[in-house]
């Protein structure tokens, strides 16, 4: 090889995300038109004599699940670029990371020389249609599933989480808030202004970024809500959550270098993958001792330190999944990170965009272009699946792996260091709030929900006993949004809760 590199060494030569802005809905693309086209464009960015070859030699293509929920994704967007790869769809449920460790490891192991990835949504487009009472052809359907379909083992929450109102995200990943404010020792107002503090500074990454969906976030300030961002689950405000509505794709070209050298792509646009690692093991929310923390993370940034010699703290740039800030305060935290460096490339999920099931392909993406202009750093990209419920994260580098592409599963290592309890949703008696969370339903506070553990004979066992209830009472509702209640104890009835 010219390159003198194994031809066998997986590397990313194109990629491109894209963000569509159109106030007519009757003119704006689909996401499946949008993949197809970023997925052009990526080929584009890849260069070359002829940039479209690549694609058109494409074994396999692959796609997450979006919400339009189309069992086969890569094959509608194949046959708008008239190829006929094999096609792998990931359910919702399914890291974001398993495209990209799937993709290097069939280069690798020979299965295939080129790879597509792509992912997109057209929430936005679907929304405006329907605000503005119009018809618009819906999202295209696929005759069937895919070649390949990779599911998750079980739904991400609980039988007991969703009977009890905890099925929505923000109202879990509040209660991990609430659980590291009472772990930190941190009173509800100092907390407040750190969690702002940290989405803002998320916020001035979004304004830098043209393809960001809100470049103009009116700043968090203390953390306290306003008619113009009001409460959404306590202590979070709408502004604090992900937002999805967008119209946005991404797509990449992986191939092997023998390919890329065959294609004629320039050595500069070479990304190399160095090394992944990825959890599996499905932990629901109300069964984690520490909802805190997330031992999985931890491990998993072990697995690249012990893979490339560099931990996920010594990586150049960062871009740690964002979908809220407990999750980015909990991989900050387990993996060590400067708080004196940027922890996002492109404005995180809340302001860049986070289009469901896609939101890593659109950072790798930006996390290319970063590494592209500062040749021979390294770039770690984190994903996580549900309620922090899987974990995963992707070294890059435009310098190859000494040691070639290396994964890592550490599942095994993240279910044995995850303390766990039993969730009994028919205890009654005394438990202590482990987190806890206020939802709303527009200015007015709608449901208090507490994550409890038992206290006396039922919690003296040796693993404990947890439960999820629920209240509807305002003024106890008043009282948990005014008071610390972590480690308070509360009176458990089944499915409802006292003071």
């Amino acid at each position: 090889m010219a390159s003198g590199l194994d031809p066998r060494t997986p590397v990313l030569v194109g990629s491109a995300a894209l963000t569509q802005r159109s106030a007519d809905p009757t003119t704006a693309e689909d996401a499946v038109t949008l993949m197809a086209r970023a997925l052009r464009a990526a080929a584009d960015d890849a260069g070359g004599p002829d940039p479209q070859r690549l694609i058109s030699r494409a074994e396999l293509i692959m796609a997450p699940q979006a919400s339009w929920k189309c069992a086969d994704p890569g094959r509608m967007v194949a046959e708008q670029l008239a190829i006929s790869p094999r096609t792998l769809c990931a359910e919702l449920g399914v890291l974001q990371q398993a495209l990209f460790t799937r993709a290097c490891t069939a280069i690798a192991d020979g299965r295939a020389s080129v790879v597509l990835i792509g992912g997109g949504e057209a929430r936005s487009r679907a929304a405006t249609a329907a605000k503005s009472g119009v018809t618009i052809a819906a999202e295209p359907e696929s005759s069937g599933p895919a070649d390949v379909v990779l599911s998750p083992d079980q739904q991400v929450v609980s039988k007991i989480e969703i009977e009890r109102k905890l099925y929505v995200p923000a109202r879990q990943y509040a209660i991990m808030d609430t659980a590291i404010r009472g772990a930190a020792g941190q009173s509800i107002a100092d907390h407040a202004k750190e969690v702002a503090g940290l989405w803002d500074a998320f916020a001035d990454v979004a304004r830098t970024r043209p393809e960001a969906w809100k470049r103009e976030a009116t700043p968090l300030g203390d953390g306290q809500a306003s008619a113009a961002n009001p409460w959404y689950a306590w202590p979070y405000t709408k502004q604090h959550c992900s937002y999805w509505t967008v119209d946005q794709a991404a797509g990449f070209i992986l191939c092997s270098v023998e390919a890329a050298e065959a294609a004629g792509v320039s050595r500069d646009h070479w990304v190399f993958p160095v090394a992944t690692a990825e959890s599996n093991a499905m932990i629901m929310l109300s069964e984690r001792v520490q909802p805190d923390r997330s031992p999985a993370i931890a491990a998993a940034g072990r697995a690249v330190r012990d893979l490339t010699g560099i931990a996920p703290a010594e990586a150049d740039h960062l871009d740690i999944y964002s979908c809220f800030p407990a999750a980015v305060r909990v991989q900050g935290a387990e993996l060590g990170l400067p708080k004196d460096r940027p922890w996002t490339q492109t404005g995180g999920m809340s302001f860049a965009g986070g289009p469901l099931n896609n939101y890593v392909l659109q950072s790798t993406a930006r996390m290319a272009q970063v590494l592209r202009e500062d040749p021979g750093s390294t770039g770690l990209v984190t994903s996580i699946s549900g309620m922090i419920t899987k974990q995963g994260m992707g070294l890059w580098s435009t310098t190859p792996p000494a040691g070639g592409f290396r994964a890592a599963d550490v599942t095994g290592e993240a279910r044995a260091d995850t303390a766990t309890a039993i969730v009994d949703g028919d205890y009654r008696g005394p438990a202590r709030v482990v987190g806890y969370t206020v939802g709303f339903d527009g200015a007015n506070p709608k449901v208090g929900i507490v994550i409890g553990r038992a206290i006396g004979a039922a919690g003296g066992s040796e693993v404990p006993v947890h439960t999820v209830a629920t209240t509807d009472d305002p003024q106890l509702m008043a009282q948990l949004m005014a008071d610390e209640w972590v480690g308070r104890q509360v009176q458990i009835d089944g499915p409802t809760f006292t003071a």
